[in-house]
């Protein structure tokens, strides 16, 4: 019979790397006591994890049941949030926050991403043009002093392309 592990003063270990279990589906151990470090390659987990008052150091990814979404903590001072989002952000978000959020530093988002706000027709955007795009399905309002500045003329414009004329510039 070849040797399938190996005992030393100071630790067990199989005789070939990768080749035992450590209990099966059927034949499971009850409870894993360790004081120490434990090195695993990966965790599956079927329950809850309870970490008591410890705290996880170290970790590069949190992936979802997709592995196209995950959490990425790996590069410094910076988080990605990767969701494969499929349908309507109002009815089933990729994320969803309860409570208020604070950005101290720039957020940015792509040309070709919205800002929504209660649905689809009402958002910020910023296309490749180098335009803000403000859309509303009725208006948008303003409530308080609109300062333009760095502006040499202001359009007024109600969206009839028809009836547009150039000409008509108001200046500040």
């Amino acid at each position: 019979m070849a040797e399938v592990f190996k005992i030393w003063n100071t630790y067990i270990a199989p005789a070939t790397n990768a080749q035992l279990d450590l209990g099966s589906d059927t034949y499971k151990f009850n409870n894993l006591y360790i004081d120490g470090i434990a090195y695993l390659d990966e965790i599956l987990m079927s329950g809850d994890l309870d970490l008591n008052s410890f705290s996880i150091n170290n970790i590069s990814y949190l992936y979802g049941p997709n592995p196209a979404d995950y959490i990425r903590l790996g590069v410094t001072n910076r988080l990605f949030l990767n969701f494969t989002g499929l349908g309507d952000p109002f009815a089933t978000p990729d994320i969803s926050i309860s409570g208020s959020v604070w950005f101290d530093d720039n957020v940015g988002l792509a040309t070709t991403k919205q800002l929504r706000f209660g649905d689809d027709d009402t958002y910020i955007s910023s296309k490749s043009d180098g335009h803000l795009d403000l859309d509303a399905d009725v208006s948008v309002d303003i409530n308080g002093v609109l300062n333009i500045q760095n502006s040499t003329n202001f359009v007024f414009y109600d969206g009839d392309l028809a009836s547009y004329d150039s000409d008509v510039l108001y200046y500040i």
